[in-house]
This record gives structure tokens, C-alpha cells and sequence, in this order.
């Protein structure tokens, strides 16, 4: 089975943030979970749509 892997740009423009913003979560983990693949973070998608979806507040209801 193989998992679908996103950039640090490419987490950030799903989640509507910026990639600097991504880098400061990332350093106070408080960002979501990410791996490192030699040099470069990659974020599972699967595991960057559960953050988001948790950390997602307000909104119309």
C-alpha cells in the first residue's frame, strides 16, 4: 500500500497557511505530524487532513 506524501508548500496550501507558518508549528510541535525523507519534511496526507480537521474551529453552523 502506498501513502500519498506532500511537500512543506504543498501541506501548506492545503491547510491556507504559509510555508514559513508550517516551519514555525513544526518547531513548537504544535504543526501536524510530519516525517523527514533526507533533508526535506514530508507530511502524510492522510495524517494532515486529521489535524486539520481537528484544529479546524468556528465557522457557520
Amino acid at each position: 500500500m502506498s501513502r500519498t506524501f506532500l511537500s512543506r508548500t504543498q501541506a501548506a496550501t492545503r491547510v491556507g497557511r504559509c510555508a514559513k507558518t508550517m516551519r514555525n508549528l513544526a518547531a513548537r510541535d504544535m504543526g501536524p505530524p510530519f516525517l523527514m525523507i533526507g533533508d526535506r519534511p514530508a507530511y502524510p496526507a492522510d495524517e494532515l487532513a486529521v489535524w486539520l480537521a481537528a484544529n479546524t474551529f468556528g465557522g457557520a453552523q
